[in-house]
C-alpha cells in the first residue's frame, strides 16, 4: 500500500535528511508543535529570489503575531557556492546541501513539480501542499497556516511571464553567455 502523503512525521523526515541553521546542525525534535514550511527554491531561479522576500515577509509577521512557523529550505542549486549564498539571504533552516538524494526524495514526496513551492505541514499532516498563491495572497499570515487554500495550479497560479523570464535568463548567461 502506497504511504499517505499527507502524513508526516516531520522529526523522522529531518533525522534521514539532516537540519541546519546557519551555524550549525539542528535537532529535528525541536519542530515539535511548529507548523513545518518546507521551501523548495533555487538561487538560479527568477521567480524563487522574487517570492523569497515575501516568504520572510509572512514568516516575520506571523512568528511576531504568536504563531510558530519553522521553514526548511529545501534546494534545488546547482552546487554548494549557490546554495551558500542563497541561505544566507534566508532567516530559517535548512536541508544541507550534501543531502541530494534526500532533497530529491522530499521533492517526489511531496509532488513539487516547479519551483518555487512551499509545503505546510502542521501536527504530522499535509495542511497545504501548494501555499505559495496563499502567502502571496496573505503575507501578513492573518489566515495562516491556509488550510484549504491550497493553489489550484500549484506553485501561486499560472505564472508564464516568470517562466518565460527565467527561460531567457537561463540562456542569455549559460547559451549565449551574454550576462
Amino acid at each position: 500500500m502506497e504511504e499517505d502523503k499527507r502524513e508526516v512525521n516531520v522529526v523522522t523526515l529531518f533525522q534521514k535528511a539532516g537540519l541546519q541553521s546557519h551555524d550549525s546542525s539542528v535537532d529535528p525534535e525541536e519542530l515539535r508543535g511548529v507548523v513545518v514550511g518546507l521551501y523548495f527554491s533555487a538561487h538560479w531561479c527568477p521567480p524563487c529570489r522574487q517570492f523569497t522576500p515575501l516568504l520572510k515577509q509572512a514568516y516575520h509577521a506571523i512568528n511576531a503575531s504568536g504563531k510558530r512557523l519553522e521553514i526548511v529550505f529545501v534546494s534545488s542549486d546547482h552546487d554548494e557556492k549557490q546554495f551558500e549564498d542563497y541561505f544566507k539571504s534566508m532567516p530559517w533552516l535548512a536541508v544541507p546541501f550534501s543531502a541530494r538524494a534526500a532533497q530529491a526524495a522530499m521533492a517526489s514526496r511531496f509532488k513539487v513539480q516547479g519551483i518555487p513551492a512551499l509545503v505546510l505541514i502542521e501536527d504530522g499532516e499535509v495542511v497545504n501542499a501548494s501555499a505559495r498563491g496563499a502567502v502571496m495572497k496573505d503575507p501578513t499570515g492573518a489566515a495562516f497556516p491556509w488550510k484549504g487554500q491550497e493553489d489550484q495550479a500549484g506553485g501561486g497560479g499560472p505564472n508564464w511571464y516568470l517562466i518565460i523570464a527565467a527561460v531567457a535568463f537561463i540562456l542569455l548567461k549559460y547559451v549565449f553567455k551574454v550576462i
